[in-house]
């Protein structure tokens, strides 16, 4: 192929979904590339395939094509002069990758970090993302103090960059506090993602699924409660946090709510079965679903279906299959560490009686011969009038709960006569359901424009690199924020626009 053809293939590569099919046509077009004379264009493709490698579940993969596009781009300088910045930003999450996978050895990982250290100080990028990959891994191993040093070193280094975004990092700063046992200071890291003063891609999706117990520990249950409806419809379905959507199940299991958390896992059933993804990402899922599975167990409900399988039948295969994937984390770490933390998350007891949801889902009473292993709290069963009825429909309905056409079929199906009132908010909320369909929760993430524009915002936690040259046809805007909070100065925002595409912003 010469380079036109390459190119022209390259570019039909933007319509492909993500999985074997495109890494194989990426594979084999960056052979053809690597035959021909143009080393910026193998460097395009061979930063395809490694974006290919990553959402196609073949991450193990990537140091491979890495090692070649470093290799060029230290070798022709000249030709991948406009890809550096991209090339290092990837780097970086290509390292990211490596350290969440349990199947790259330690001196792997160790040899990637200290390479992407030294790429970024010749560039005289800043070590501060560096530095958080380092207390990220140091707390997978279990050593805190190390985990504190590099991340308080991290927050002290200057922003450049490749620095992730300020949501971003609030969410990393969070998740170390928190796995510190630091309740209020990770919620205070949290607060302005929490409070809506801050957000991007993923956030504050992840932030309100990691605060929900931290912020119910603290005695915060009003916010608890604002996380869990604010923050389940950002997650819902969305494979790429599965672990969010676990946080969101065992919440609902330690608060009372495990009707909510059965129908919750319910509709995420084919995540328990076929392909997983990122291992690290289906665990905090099968995490959740485990505590929540135990919890529904030991109320005498192991007979409730969930997923063409009941409670009980589905709890132990789940265990055992957490239990292997925390072996493998542990051999690689070289100690148990991993395998305690998870096993101290599935043992969890209940945090609350109840805490009022909003949610009309109630657990059947136990089958006959069924004993709970731990007596539940005595609740009187009432069915709800249609006062009650109609109250939660219209609350359900103001927030915009993915639910809230539920709410309405139960008013409906309350065998009572409706006034024209009702009748007219009945038909729009069964009218919208017939649209909709199933609706699922609008994508957050910018995908690949037609003209074939990088994804730059695809990937968790992935802003764009401030000084990549824009593409073709592409423009810059920098704008204050249309709304800023009391006290707050206007933050600045800049706009990438792709050919093709509609204008994204976030702040």
């Amino acid at each position: 192929m010469n380079v036109t053809d390459i190119q022209a293939a390259l570019d039909a590569t933007s319509e492909l979904p993500r999985g074997q099919v495109k890494i194989e046509r990426l594979e084999r077009l960056a052979a053809d590339a690597r035959a021909a004379d143009d080393r910026a264009l193998e460097g395009e493709v061979l930063l395809a395939l490694i974006e290919a490698q990553e959402w196609g579940g073949e991450r193990d993969r990537m140091p491979v094509a890495f090692g070649r596009l470093l290799r060029i781009f230290d070798d022709f300088p000249d030709q991948l002069g406009e890809q550096a910045d991209m090339i290092h930003w990837q780097l970086k999450w290509m390292t990211y990758n490596l350290l969440s996978s349990p199947t790259v050895p330690l001196e792997t990982t160790y040899r990637w970090l200290d390479e992407l250290q030294s790429r970024y100080r010749q560039r005289g990028y800043s070590v501060r993302p560096i530095l958080a990959l380092r207390s990220c891994l140091a707390r997978d191993l279990g050593d805190h103090r190390a985990a504190s040093t590099a991340m308080e070193a991290s927050i002290s280094a200057p922003r450049d960059e490749m620095a992730d975004c300020d949501a971003c990092e609030r969410y990393d700063w969070g998740t170390w506090r928190a796995d510190m046992g630091d309740d209020a200071g990770a919620l205070e890291h949290w607060a302005p993602m929490i409070d809506g003063e801050r957000s991007c891609a993923e956030e504050p999706h992840r932030v309100l699924a990691k605060a929900l117990l931290p912020l119910v520990r603290t005695g915060r249950l009003d916010d608890a409660r604002g996380a869990y409806l604010r923050g389940y419809p950002l997650v819902r379905r969305d494979g790429n946090l599965r672990s969010s959507v676990g946080y969101h199940i065992e919440f609902c299991a330690l608060t009372g709510n495990e009707a909510r958390g059965l129908e919750i896992l319910a509709e995420h059933a084919s995540w328990l079965t076929g392909p997983h993804g990122d291992i690290s990402e289906q665990l905090g899922f099968l995490s959740g679903a485990v505590v929540l599975l135990r919890r529904l167990a030991a109320l005498g409900h192991g007979d409730l279906p969930v997923g063409g399988r009941s409670v009980d039948e589905l709890l132990a295969p789940l265990e055992r299959e957490i239990a292997d994937v925390c072996a493998r984390y542990d051999a690689r770490n070289g100690s148990t560490v991993f395998s305690e933390r998870v096993a101290a998350r599935l043992a969890r007891d209940p945090l609350l009686d109840r805490l009022p949801l909003g949610a009309s889902a109630v657990l059947p009473r136990p089958s006959a011969g069924s004993v709970p292993a731990t007596p539940p709290s005595a609740e009187p069963s009432t069915v709800p009038t249609l006062d009650e009825l109609v109250a939660e429909a219209r609350r359900l309905s103001a927030i915009w709960h993915p639910h809230a056409d539920n709410a309405w079929r139960r008013v409906a199906e309350a065998g009572e006569p409706l006034s024209e009132e009702l009748a007219a908010e009945v038909a729009y909320a069964e009218a919208r359901a017939l649209v909709a369909g199933d609706p699922r929760p609008p994508t957050r993430r910018c995908s690949r424009s037609p003209s074939g524009s990088p994804p730059w915002t695809t990937r968790r936690r992935r802003s764009v690199p401030g000084r990549v040259p824009p593409w073709p046809g592409s423009t810059w805007e920098t704008r204050p924020a249309q709304e800023s909070s009391p006290g707050r100065s206007a933050r600045t925002r800049t706009t990438r626009t792709p050919p093709g595409s509609s204008r994204r912003t976030t702040t």
